[in-house]
This record gives C-alpha cells, sequence and structure tokens, in this order.
C-alpha cells in the first residue's frame, strides 16, 4: 500500500520558513548558481537562426555558422567563454560548456525574450548597432564614402549611413526601419 503525504504536518513553532517565487530570482542565491546570468556574448547552433538575427538586431554579440559541428560549437563557446545557445539537450551536456540555454519556444521573438530574460540583458540591448550579417559593429561612415554602392533612390533620398567595420555591408534607415523598431518593440516587451 502506498503511502500518502500530507500537508498537515505541524511545523515547529520556532522554525522558520521560507517561501520563494518560481522560478526563484537569480539575486537571492548568486553563489549557488550553476550558470551564470551575466554572459553577454554568444554562439548559436544551425537551427537558430532567426533567433540569432533577433539578438544582433537588439546588439548582442552572437557568432552563428549555419553549418558549424558540434565540435565547432563547444570549442568556440569554451575557447571565448560564450554562453551555447541551442535546440540540442545533448550538446549542453557536453563537459566542456560552462554555460547555455535551451530555448523552449520554436518561434524566434519568443526565444529571443527568453534569452534577454534568462540572462538578464535589458541593461546591454543597443538596437540598430551590429550587423545582422556577419556580428560586426557598425561605426558612422560619410555618405560620400559609399555612394557609389548605393541604389539610385538611396542616394536621392538617405543621408545618414553606417558600415559594418567587418564585412562592409552598407545599413540606413530605409522604408523597413519602421518593422524593424516594431519588431525590437515586441521584443522587449515585458511578458
Amino acid at each position: 500500500m502506498a503511502r500518502q503525504s500530507s500537508l498537515r504536518h505541524r511545523c515547529n513553532p520556532a522554525a522558520t520558513i521560507d517561501v520563494y517565487p518560481v522560478p526563484v530570482p537569480a539575486a537571492l542565491f548568486p553563489e549557488a548558481r550553476l550558470q551564470r546570468r551575466n554572459i553577454t556574448r554568444f554562439v548559436a547552433d544551425g537551427h537558430l537562426g532567426k533567433l540569432t538575427r533577433d539578438l544582433r538586431l537588439l546588439g548582442i554579440d552572437v557568432l552563428y555558422a549555419k553549418l558549424a559541428s558540434d565540435t565547432e560549437l563547444v570549442a568556440c563557446s569554451a575557447a571565448e567563454a560564450r554562453a551555447l545557445l541551442t535546440r540540442d539537450r545533448r550538446l549542453l551536456m557536453h563537459a566542456a560548456v560552462r554555460d547555455g540555454y535551451y530555448p523552449r519556444s520554436q518561434f524566434a521573438e519568443e526565444q529571443t525574450r527568453e534569452v534577454v530574460q534568462r540572462f538578464e540583458l535589458r541593461a546591454q540591448l543597443a538596437p540598430f548597432t551590429g550587423c545582422l550579417h556577419c556580428n560586426g559593429l557598425l561605426a558612422a561612415v560619410a555618405k560620400e564614402e559609399v555612394f557609389d554602392a548605393l541604389e539610385p533612390l538611396t542616394k536621392i533620398y538617405y543621408e545618414t549611413f553606417r558600415r559594418c567595420q567587418k564585412c562592409g555591408r552598407i545599413y540606413w534607415s530605409g522604408s523597413h526601419f519602421d518593422k524593424l523598431r516594431a519588431r525590437i518593440e515586441r521584443l522587449v516587451a515585458e511578458p
């Protein structure tokens, strides 16, 4: 016969009982955490391209190579002290992976909110500062320096440009800019 549990147990009158919300806020037991929360650099596996794009849009440093092997991802995570973002639970169990996260959602926007919350990244967000293609930093550039690379209508209607210091891609606040701002607002919205 199975023993039934009961909530009728009486506590010692001198006992102290602590009650915490789920999940427990990271600040309560920082010394007992298995993984750190203040990580700002990541490496993402090949299944998380849209998450990578969204994090880069928010100015978060994320390395991504669609065809990177598990060995390469683990090596990068360990060598560069980057948290590994993956939908492969076994990969997170690798001994060399110090920090990582398994996004629960199947949807990029929800995954992005998960990562921002899990690693407490709100204070580090700097939208439109990183290249969505290669993760390089963007720097202001004079229109004259990029003029020959611009489309005809872009040359006429836009004056402010930024260029990736790594791959050379050129960015400006074009017709898509309002859509990107709306996406950022959704990404950083409180749950």
